[in-house]
């Protein structure tokens, strides 16, 4: 009977493991779907935007970042601009550089984030599903970097544009 119950148990836990492991390649392919899939407006839950700003101060430039209010309109065409990007048009990266001038971070429901960053040149987007899955990509849509510009003028030391080099 000892060995008849043994047996048992031994199947019985082969089964629970073989759950086990397709709920986590479930689990995984729906990851890496939720990372790669387009952005419906309705799936996001909360949005941040922040811009650094370049003041003169006492003995030199003072450089701080401030929030930036974005309006739902600007939030729904941040979506379709993400969206907009074909897979031949994404150029993969494996870092983002430094000087990030702006960024906005997107939280997804039920989980995960977009986080796409400013640098004055080009749009770094980081897309992270369940389980911390991550793509890097670059996304240079023109209106994109417009939208960014006109966010940025008057950052750099009062000028009216956003370029640092006038």
């Amino acid at each position: 009977m000892l060995e008849k119950d043994s047996i048992l148990l031994y199947k019985k836990t082969w089964v629970i493991a073989g759950i086990l492991l397709i709920i986590l390649w479930r689990s995984e392919h729906e990851a890496l779907e939720s990372v790669s899939s387009h952005l419906k407006p309705e799936n996001i839950k909360n949005f941040e935007m922040t811009k650094v700003m370049y003041t003169r101060g006492d003995g030199g430039v003072k450089v701080y970042f401030t929030d930036v209010n974005l309006q739902q309109d600007e939030v729904r065409n941040i979506t379709d601009w993400l969206n907009a990007a074909s897979d031949l048009e994404k150029v993969p990266i494996s870092s983002i550089p430094g000087s990030i001038s702006s960024g906005i971070r997107l939280y997804l429901k039920p989980a995960g984030e977009v986080l796409i960053q400013y640098n004055r040149e080009n749009i770094y987007i980081t897309r992270t599903g369940v389980f911390n899955k991550e793509v890097r990509y670059i996304d240079n849509n023109v209106e994109f970097k417009q939208f960014f510009d006109k966010h940025l003028e008057g950052s750099f030391l009062g000028q009216k544009g956003t370029d640092e080099s006038a």
